[in-house]
């Protein structure tokens, strides 16, 4: 088997803003939220296809790539939780697929989806019809940060996708009956013979437990050290707090600084990545060539292990060999 990660976006929610003529909102290239999709080949046909979140402008994302354009398939979809820029545009998905599968005269199967019961409990409330069209995988747990879950059920002798809980507040919700927040996000470690890949937004400023594991954090931390490949949200430049002093929603990438120093990942890939949340000057209205720009000077100045790169739409992450930079959908 060969194993290939596709970007299918990397903003955050608010990608745009009405009137906005910062330099990013003024980039005519397409965009869309946080989202990748591992092909899985065998030779020279596509196998599988695993979609990680489903938010807005992924349905062109996938439209857009060749490969899904002469096989259109998707046989699971794992969600980090459940917030709009993640699961917005999961029944278009679902729906795209069967229709087009439909047309080509190709079988049509159930779409596997995993997700954790606190999102589960989410989607039953907004989005129903798409659970019904869907074969459900609740993780059926509120495990706390730091905790590797149970690996995903996938079939693949070759393939472990295992999720990791991460602090997120504004997904995590309160029990009917009131008490402590209930974790409902995940991360992924995905290990494939001996290439190891992280994926690991969206995540807030508290997730500082990675520089300081506990003893129930250990396994998790060990898991996640050494990635060949990590992929992390990088909401903001430098802002980590909110106007009351709480822990933003999101890590900046001065908290990437401090994770990367003790994963030593080889490759880190900034995701989910925002235009307007930092002040003026840092990080305010930059483009992805200028994130990309920055990233890599600090990367050097500090001598942060391995690489860093901002992706696009399109660039593929082949899981044991270089990275290839193409791009399938920037007009």
């Amino acid at each position: 088997m060969r194993y290939e990660l596709v970007i299918n976006g990397l903003d955050h929610a608010w990608r745009k803003e009405f009137g906005c003529q910062c330099a990013r909102c003024q980039d005519p290239h397409r965009t869309a939220n946080t989202s990748v999709s591992l092909l899985i080949w065998n030779e020279d046909q596509l196998y599988q296809h695993i979609l990680i979140d489903a938010g807005g402008g992924v349905t062109e994302s996938l439209l857009e790539n060749p490969v899904l354009q002469k096989n259109p398939r998707l046989d699971w979809v794992l969600l980090t939780h459940w917030h709009a820029d993640h699961v917005a545009e999961l029944l278009r998905i679902v729906l795209t697929i069967t229709r087009s599968r439909k047309r080509q005269h190709l079988p049509v199967e159930p779409i596997q989806l995993w997700l954790r019961e606190g999102s589960r409990m989410w989607l039953e409330r907004q989005q129903p019809d798409v659970l019904h069209k869907m074969n459900v995988i609740s993780s059926l747990e509120f495990s706390a940060v730091g905790t590797l879950l149970e690996p995903i059920a996938l079939g693949l002798p070759d393939l472990t996708i295992t999720p990791v809980t991460l602090a997120h507040s504004s997904a995590d919700i309160y029990p009917p009956h009131g008490g402590e927040y209930l974790p409902c996000c995940a991360g992924f470690i995905l290990e494939q013979n001996n290439y190891k890949t992280a994926l690991l937004w969206d995540m807030d400023a508290t997730n500082l437990w990675v520089e300081s594991p506990k003893l129930e954090q250990l396994a998790a931390f060990d898991k996640l050290r050494h990635c060949d490949t990590l992929l992390i949200d990088c909401n903001t430049w430098s802002c980590y707090q909110n106007g009351n002093g709480t822990p933003a929603s999101h890590i900046s990438f001065l908290m990437i600084k401090r994770l990367v120093r003790v994963l030593e990942p080889k490759q880190t890939f900034l995701m989910h990545i925002s235009g307007h949340e930092d002040a003026i000057g840092d990080g305010f209205g930059w483009t992805n060539q200028t994130w990309q720009l920055e990233a890599t000077k600090a990367w050097e100045l500090e001598g942060l292990p391995g690489v860093v790169k901002v992706p696009c739409i399109g660039t593929r992450i082949a899981l044991e060999y270089e990275v290839k930079d193409t791009v399938l959908a920037l007009a």
